[in-house]
């Protein structure tokens, strides 16, 4: 039965049954029972129909209205900085007004460009993000829930290395220049541990508020409602569409194994880190035409 009381899926009760088959397959090899029972039943059929790919023409518009919206709220910020320069100093400023604004559009580009999770991207700090290009970022943690709490990737796989797209790279270093400048007005220096998209206090930025900025930002540029995980579900799906090999891509993507990621993204199946990042900036291209 699901959370809801209503009955669960096929896709869903076959997950449960993998996972009871390892338990009893692995009591199995430590001789702790005779057989593993599970060999013996037959596994349910995923029922569940596959994830939507966003359109290319949608996603050219989703990348388009986060860049305007980046470069709209930077002017604005711009100003509004240069205005509170010229005010009377009484007394230390308590948060920099605009600053998640600014990180929010910057979390939908790197979000498509190098197919992170939500979790990832808002747990992402500077000592992770290779210095002065920007070209490159290390995933070694994500964000709770909670907004506070920042827990390591639950396998191996999620520990990865991803190359930054040359066309998202320079919005990075910018932004690193403007967060700087304006943290430092509330006497924060800027370090390795300090978030790479911040609220307007210098933290990290919850999923709920995230969450509210994107659904805003859906309305306002007339976009199709989308999650990130449609973001990343179309990072993968470009990859493997124009070439890249399984194994790479589940490296990349920070999936347990391949069969995993071929069984997620079949319908995209028809060389390196590098190749991965070419191909989504050409993917990027395509967008700016």
């Amino acid at each position: 039965m699901g959370k809801r009381g209503g009955k669960l899926s096929g896709t869903t009760t076959r997950a449960y049954f993998n996972l009871a088959s390892q338990v009893f397959k692995d009591a199995w090899r430590k001789r702790l029972i005779a057989e593993n029972p599970f060999e013996r039943l037959t596994p349910p059929k995923r029922d569940t129909k596959p994830r939507e790919l966003i359109p290319l023409p949608e996603l050219r518009r989703i990348m388009n209205a986060a860049q305007s919206s980046y470069h709209a709220k930077f002017e604005e910020f711009e100003a509004k900085e240069l205005r509170m320069e010229r005010l009377p100093k009484s007394s230390q400023r308590s948060s920099v007004l605009g600053l998640m604004q600014l990180s929010c559009p910057l979390v939908v580009l790197v979000a498509f460009s190098t197919g992170i999770r939500i979790s990832e991207a808002l747990g992402l700090t500077w000592g992770c993000v290779k210095p002065n290009t920007c070209d490159s970022i290390l995933i070694r943690q994500s964000l709770d829930c909670d907004g506070k709490t920042l827990t390591a990737p639950k396998t191996k796989a999620g520990n990865r290395k991803l190359d930054v797209p040359e066309t998202i790279a320079p919005y990075l270093v910018e932004w690193h220049g403007i967060q700087c400048r304006a943290l430092k007005s509330l006497g924060i220096e800027v370090n390795r541990d300090t978030p790479v998209f911040c609220s307007n206090v210098g933290g990290f930025i919850d999923q709920g508020n995230y969450g509210t900025w994107r659904k805003s930002f859906i309305k306002e540029k007339g976009l199709r409602p989308f999650g990130m995980h449609d973001l990343r579900h179309a990072w993968a799906s470009h990859l493997l569409a124009n070439g890249l090999d399984l194994k790479r891509a589940q490296k990349l993507i920070g999936h347990s194994s391949p069969d995993c990621l071929a069984r997620t993204y079949a319908h995209a199946v028809d060389d390196g880190r590098e190749r991965a990042a070419l191909i989504i900036d050409g993917v990027l291209e395509e967008m700016a035409v």
